[in-house]
């Protein structure tokens, strides 16, 4: 009775080291497929639309906040056109300048 029941428990530990490395096997392969990248480019700002956090005109700079990719991000911000920009104002991103970017208000493209 004593032997069966040491039998019982080394094929149960057995089972489930061998069902652990499988399963994180698996997740190895899956995660060694996938590409991560979390720098966000230049290129994937340009046509979103950002909300205006920190208030700006031409003469001087502000800061917008857009949801990218799941995460929140600040980018200072300029204009170049007449008018201000008021703190919940939508704009949209039109360039990107080194570190900043480039707005139009969602007004301007209705016209």
């Amino acid at each position: 009775m004593n032997f069966q029941l040491i039998m019982i428990t080394l094929i149960a530990i057995a089972i489930g080291v061998a069902v652990g490395f499988l399963i994180v096997s698996l997740i190895a392969l899956r995660r060694q497929r996938q590409s991560v990248d979390s720098m966000v480019s230049t290129d994937t700002l340009v046509g979103r639309t950002a909300i205006v956090e920190v208030p700006f005109s031409r003469e001087e700079k502000g800061k917008v906040r857009l949801e990218i990719y799941g995460s929140t991000i600040d980018f200072p911000a300029i204009t170049e056109e007449s008018g201000f920009f008021h703190k919940g104002d939508r704009v949209l991103i039109v360039e990107a300048r080194k570190n900043q970017v480039l707005v139009v208000s969602e007004d301007s493209l209705q016209r």
